[in-house]
């Protein structure tokens, strides 16, 4: 997907790395960036479009009849970046920005200074989805729980 990429400012005094972050306009109802945790992977995804995202909140749905202090759509949001397939096993993806170099979360990214344009993979959740019905149903509610 080709998004629009603008200037971002590390914020770590030790580090103030600048470098390209996507920004989607105001109008990409459902559509969402998402950044590895560690900072070397950021993707897109459109919620509207995605089977793992119905899955999601049908299950977050389900426990929310139970507790009713869930927020369905940050819930969802979060947990999509949690189940997304990754190359590390070890991170996660994530709605915030993260530095590429140190690492840290990206608190500044300068709508008015873009800097391109730049070709983003989307998010997938093979692995995800090949789980059976109640392994998949099991891993959201864990994570639910987590939170």
């Amino acid at each position: 997907m080709n998004i629009a990429t603008f200037e971002a400012n590390c914020t770590q005094p030790t580090c103030g790395h600048k470098f390209d972050a996507p920004l989607l306009s105001d109008f990409s109802y459902g559509e969402y960036i998402y950044s590895s945790n560690d900072g070397m992977e950021i993707k897109y995804f459109c919620g509207l479009k995605s089977e793992a995202w119905k899955l999601i909140g049908e299950i977050i749905s389900e426990a929310d009849e139970k507790d009713k202090t869930l927020k369905i759509g940050p819930t969802i949001q979060r947990l999509i970046g949690l189940v997304a397939d990754r190359k590390n096993p070890d991170s996660y993806f994530t709605q915030d920005i993260y530095c590429p170099k140190c690492r840290s979360k990206v608190f500044t990214i300068d709508s008015d200074k873009k800097t391109g344009i730049n070709d983003y993979l989307t998010l997938t959740f093979e692995n995800f989805m090949n789980l059976p019905e109640l392994k998949r149903k099991y891993l959201i509610e864990s994570l639910i729980m987590e939170q």
